[in-house]
């Protein structure tokens, strides 16, 4: 359908749909407009047009899709005096922008970095959001620069990566914490002049407050901006920088904001999934070649066989493999069976072991894992496929030349064959 927006005045269309300008110009939140331009919205996803002058555009929609023409103008006085804050202040700037779930986080990240870009600086985007990633793939401290202005973050050029391993900080937020740290970094190292960080949207409770409060302190933003529904929404995450030089702005969340459910999330997880995860084939990686993370298996020294016959008597289990570090024994079974609290407390003494992890072999397939070289840059992300127990090697589902992978770091998101999440297991499970 054709779509003529008055001079000044604004459209909201929610996904999925096409957007093509036929004539006209506008404004997609910092991102001109022309003539011949065309927008794909995602299921799930939505965007505001502001007409520069009279607007025509052809709008065709899937199942769901909306358009909606205001009067407000879409982008906030608010909006534009943090764009001048920014660019009055010295260089680097780092900003967090804070706030909870479907505050609009997400779109004031867009609009700041796509205006600053458009003024000449050297815009970065660091994506913490290891549920809902835009940047980089889900489970994925991500870092993005723009050298223009883009629709959505997703269309940013990747530069580098920290696999946090799960789609959700709680339990393992120092990952997130060090994967922001490094990707900070990594973007001063480049030269950018402004960092925006879009930070996840968990912002209660004492994990919540412990990961907002240590990321400020450890990494000293320039500025925070805080997006509230409400006056005082997220005052408890600013008392421990009360008295401290820091520049903290709030700005009230749009009442029109989209609230995604939790299939929607999925869903958009998903497509990113597909996104990083093309063009697959099967490696084979030797366990005793490379480094692990996030896990037990391959950390240690394998047992012998007649050790392993006597652990799958005593257990009363086809155990598959064992291996033994200091501080654990790694048993692989071939299938999940209960066993006898007694008959593991026999095991440790008589291989001398503090603790034992049992897990079976279809615990350790399908999980996600993130592969680094051995400078620590993000490669990607893999699917194990299979664990090879007598040549002790992983077979993983990457696209990622295996001669490069130098650690496997384990995540906790299972992925099926076409890049759904199938489930979650326990951080360190195996």
């Amino acid at each position: 359908m054709q779509v003529k927006v008055s001079k000044g005045k604004g459209l909201i269309v929610d996904g999925p749909a096409r957007i093509e300008v036929l004539s006209g110009s506008g404004d997609l939140f910092g991102k001109p407009l022309q003539k011949d331009d065309v927008i794909i919205i995602r299921k799930a996803k939505s965007v505001g047009i502001q007409a520069e002058t009279e607007l025509c555009l052809e709008i065709t929609g899937g199942v769901g899709f909306k358009v909606e023409e205001v009067d407000y103008p879409l982008i906030s006085d608010e909006w534009k005096e943090i764009v001048e804050i920014l660019k009055k202040s010295e260089k680097p700037v780092v900003v967090f922008v804070v706030g909870d779930v479907d505050t609009g986080k997400t779109t004031l990240v867009t609009y700041l970095g796509n205006i600053l870009c458009r003024e000449g600086f050297k815009v970065a985007i660091l994506d913490e959001d290891v549920g809902q990633s835009d940047v980089g793939p889900p489970c994925t401290v991500g870092l993005g620069i723009l050298t223009k202005p883009v629709a959505f973050l997703s269309d940013l050029e990747f530069v580098d990566g920290f696999f946090v391993g799960s789609t959700s900080p709680s339990g393992i937020i120092q990952r997130s914490i060090v994967g922001t740290k490094l990707m900070v970094e990594k973007a001063i190292k480049l030269g950018s002049d402004v960092i925006l960080i879009d930070t996840c949207g968990w912002v209660f409770g004492r994990e919540a407050r412990e990961l907002k409060t240590v990321l400020f302190y450890l990494l000293k933003p320039t500025h925070i901006i805080l997006m509230e529904k409400h006056e005082g929404e997220l005052d408890h995450l600013i008392v421990p920088l009360r008295n401290l030089r820091l520049s903290v702005m709030k700005v009230r969340s749009s009442a029109r904001i989209r609230e995604r459910n939790r299939e929607e999330r999925r869903f958009l997880r998903e497509i990113m999934f597909r996104k990083y995860l093309e063009n697959l084939r099967d490696v084979r990686v030797p366990l005793e070649r490379v480094g692990v993370a996030y896990g037990i298996l391959g950390s240690g020294k394998p047992v012998e066989q007649q050790l392993i016959d006597k652990v799958s008597v005593m257990l009363g289990v086809k155990v598959l493999h064992c291996e033994k570090c200091e501080d654990y024994l790694l048993i692989v079974t071939e299938d999940h069976r209960s066993i006898d609290p007694l008959s593991l407390e026999a095991v440790k003494r008589v291989l001398q072991v503090k603790d034992i992890k049992v897990v079976s072999m279809n615990l350790i397939k399908d999980v996600l894992v993130g592969l680094m070289d051995n400078e620590m840059n993000f490669l990607g992300v893999g699917i194990i496929k299979d664990y090879d127990t007598k040549s002790n090697e992983l077979i993983i589902r990457t696209n990622v030349d295996e001669g490069r992978i130098a650690v496997i770091q384990y995540g906790s998101i299972k992925i099926g064959d076409e890049t759904r999440e199938e489930g979650k297991i326990r951080p360190w499970t195996f």
